[in-house]
């Protein structure tokens, strides 16, 4: 991989842009993330305080508050209709459950539906926990500030249990042949149920499960980790062939650039494989990050391809503009590449010219 590492890929250091243009919840991440500042440095506490105050957060956390965690509207995880998705964005952003009793009301009546088996169902007519469900929630709660939670802890060891042979996940426990719904319920459509029968790995279902175990550093490098990755990339790897597992293929809606990581799409895939210290000696996951430095402008930033228009009023919503979060986002990943040796930086240097004879 020689002369391919991280932030040498960019045309241009846009982090003083970042620090100048951006909202406060990408100054206070890339204060902490790509400059290092630990959460005591003054201008950190400054800025997460202004993250918290900021009016757009102030109405993501009305919305918070306005749903009913126990019994949650549902429609396709796709949607940017999900609540589970805000609070997602939250997290990201850097607000934590304590910092609002919203929040903290979210998390707790999301975990009062943990099955026993330890995922958790997302609505309460459903008698089993479904993965593609419980993977989104686990992330929210995870980014809120509940990683060490022992209900938590729970949630990610029955991922660990039900791990596919292939190291991805199916939208389903594969070990539940019951009803999938409480007998007094009646659904509209048997859609569902037919969906998550079939026994098959989902690529998007292991990512978003992916997402939430690379947020424990002990796990990185786990067999469990490491087979999932082995499966993405190799959802990667077949992207030219007709391989579309539970319709998932990797063609010109997969490699726009895109946030939140509502869906299956390059950047939520290479944001979450960079987290994989292994990931980076695999030609293929270069590859992925080859396609998304090709999307930068001459001062290192990036544009969204493609936006979700309920989220319009945030700089990933627009595709006119560069996008402080999404470049952000792509300098992080990166950032997380090996630093180049004494020797990879003597490959990038040109060699003086010869003196004249």
């Amino acid at each position: 991989m020689a002369g391919r590492h991280g932030v040498l890929l960019l045309k241009a250091d846009p982090t003083d842009w970042l620090l100048e243009k951006g909202a406060p919840w990408v100054v206070y991440n890339t204060l902490k993330d790509l400059l290092g500042r630990p959460e005591d440095d003054p201008e950190v506490v400054d800025a997460r305080r202004d993250v918290l105050e900021h009016s757009k957060v102030q109405g993501l956390l009305e919305q918070v508050g306005e749903v009913d965690w126990t019994n949650p509207p549902w429609t396709y995880l796709k949607s940017a209709k999900m609540p589970v998705h805000t609070l997602g964005v939250l997290g990201d952003f850097g607000v934590k459950a304590e910092d609002d009793p919203r929040l903290e009301r979210a998390a707790r009546d999301i975990l009062s539906l943990q099955h026993e088996k330890g995922g958790l169902r997302y609505v309460p007519h459903l008698r089993q926990p479904l993965t593609c469900l419980s993977a989104p929630l686990l992330y929210a709660l995870v980014k809120l500030g509940l990683k060490d939670d022992p209900r938590v802890h729970r949630v990610v060891r029955w991922y660990l249990e039900i791990q596919r042979p292939d190291g991805g996940w199916d939208c389903h426990d594969p070990r539940d042949t019951g009803p999938l719904y409480e007998p007094s319920y009646t659904p509209k459509s048997r859609m569902l149920e037919y969906i998550v029968r079939r026994p098959l790995s989902c690529p998007q279902t292991t990512l978003d499960i992916l997402r939430s175990l690379v947020e424990y550093p002990d796990l990185r490098e786990s067999e469990a980790v490491l087979r999932g990755m082995a499966y993405l990339l190799d959802h990667w790897r077949r992207r030219d062939e007709p391989y579309r597992p539970i319709g998932f293929g990797i063609g010109r809606d997969f490699r726009k650039l895109k946030y939140p990581f509502h869906w299956y799409h390059i950047l939520k895939f290479a944001d979450v494989l960079s987290r994989i210290p292994a990931v980076w000696s695999e030609e293929a996951f270069w590859e992925v990050i080859d396609v998304i430095v090709s999307k930068q402008d001459d001062q290192g930033r990036f544009k969204p391809d493609s936006i979700y228009k309920a989220w319009r009023d945030f700089d990933f919503g627009q595709k006119k503009e560069p996008s402080p979060w999404i470049t952000f986002i792509v300098v992080r990943i990166l950032k997380r590449a090996p630093a180049p040796t004494s020797s990879d930086y003597s490959s990038l240097v040109t060699s003086p010219p010869p003196a004249p004879s």
